[in-house]
């Protein structure tokens, strides 16, 4: 992973990984995905694309490959913010289609290329390494805004500790979690009526 070249400067910190193969474990891996980027102090919007995309990634494992990981990282980097570094992999049957549908230009039945282009384009950086019958890795990064304080060695390791926690407890109930998609489109929509009374 650190040869690709948004993590060449980087220094990676492990926060946490699961095993992800049912459906129940696409909205854990958002639930830790948003509870992280929260901890990393992204601000709220960006909390919530970042979870979305993750939902679409992980959805994109448990439907086509069957099962993987999703992994967890904390990268800081010299001369520039720090961000959040989350890679899904699998070894299911690859992406036959993976230069087509990078180039917008593949039609699905099952709407794959759509969750992959929209997840792209809610994160910074963007890696998919896959090959036919061999699996499939995607690395995405998000990166906190420019001027972001740099995250201590201590704050980590609290983010860490509290990552395993979360991950140990288990989750919220299935109505926790859906009160808080509520009420991220809520957010969403007021965020969306500002916007276009503004331009008005």
């Amino acid at each position: 992973m650190t040869t690709l070249p948004f993590l060449s400067s980087a220094t990676l910190y492990d926060i946490g990984d699961i095993r992800v193969q049912f459906e129940p474990d696409v909205i854990r891996a958002r639930n830790l995905a948003s509870l992280l980027a929260s901890e990393m102090q992204f601000e709220k919007t960006t909390c919530i694309r970042i979870g979305t995309a993750v939902s679409e990634l992980t959805r994109n494992i448990v439907e086509y490959a069957r099962g993987g990981n999703v992994s967890f990282r904390i990268a800081r980097r010299e001369n520039a913010p720090d961000g959040v570094v989350i890679t899904f992999s699998d070894h299911g049957p690859g992406i036959g289609e993976l230069a087509l549908i990078e180039a917008g230009e593949y039609q699905s039945a099952t709407g794959m290329g759509v969750g992959l282009i929209g997840s792209k384009r809610l994160m910074d950086d963007f890696n998919i390494l896959s090959k036919p019958g061999e699996g499939t890795t995607i690395t995405t990064a998000k990166w906190l805004p420019r001027f972001s304080k740099t995250l201590s060695q201590q704050r980590i390791e609290e983010i860490r500790t509290a990552f395993g926690r979360t991950v140990e407890r288990g989750d919220s109930s299935m109505v926790d979690t859906i009160n808080a998609q509520n009420n991220e489109l809520i957010y969403l929509l007021k965020i969306g009526r500002a916007s276009c009374r503004e331009r008005v």
